[in-house]
């Protein structure tokens, strides 16, 4: 297990800051899941070879096959979720819990229309079924949009390489946005006309070519 880490400054995927103490905890609690796990793949494998001694039928082999299968299963199990626990990360193993739980959280909250994590002062409401919406910040350049009940990351406009609105049929247009970290999104809009206001809000600013 590595702990040889500079910086005591650690940050969730959302900007939130956790402390190192709050990071360990998190793994330490975890990590015996893991234990307990690895312990029940063995028993499970002790019980089920103890029963299938005691009532050994050489007619029934077909059924000791499966169950010799279903041994091995449980012991590789066993086995990975131990040496998992020896070669863990906590650090990392234990940011990755913290996110998890932080969308969770996010994603909790994020049934009332109007919350953002940006303090956007711009709400957009795509009017499809799934419940799309864009939040947008226009002093911080900041944006971020919701799909169902899933809550993005805040990001930069900065980030966008490229959006394009596509018409797909009278009732049904995709917003096509790609970012500089190689992801993207496509989300529906009811309208070809909306999706194409919003990509005139979101589309990046063109560079000013120098006057030589």
């Amino acid at each position: 297990m590595r702990h040889d880490y500079k910086d005591e400054h650690y940050y969730l995927y959302d900007g939130t800051e956790v402390t190192k103490e709050q990071i360990l905890q998190t793994a330490y609690r975890y990590q015996g899941t893991y234990k307990g796990l690895g312990a029940i793949m063995v028993a499970g494998v002790l019980i089920t070879t103890i029963a299938a001694i005691n009532e050994y039928d050489p007619t029934r082999l077909g059924f000791y096959v499966v169950l010799f299968a279903i041994d091995l299963i449980l012991l590789i199990l066993a086995i990975l979720f131990f040496s998992m626990n020896k070669k863990m990360d906590l650090i990392k193993f234990g940011l990755s819990i913290l996110n998890y739980r932080r969308r969770q959280l996010l994603n909790e909250e994020a049934n009332s229309d109007d919350y953002n994590t940006i303090e956007a002062n711009r709400f957009i409401d795509l009017r499809v079924r799934n419940r799309q919406f864009i939040f947008i910040n226009e002093k911080t350049k900041m944006w971020q949009y919701r799909m169902g009940r899933y809550l993005s990351i805040p990001l930069t406009m900065d980030e966008i390489v490229s959006i394009e609105a596509k018409q797909m049929s009278p009732r049904l247009s995709h917003i096509i946005i790609a970012l500089d970290d190689g992801s993207g999104v496509i989300m529906h809009c009811s309208s070809q006309e909306l999706a194409l206001s919003i990509t005139e809000l979101l589309k990046p600013e063109e560079p000013e070519e120098e006057n030589e």
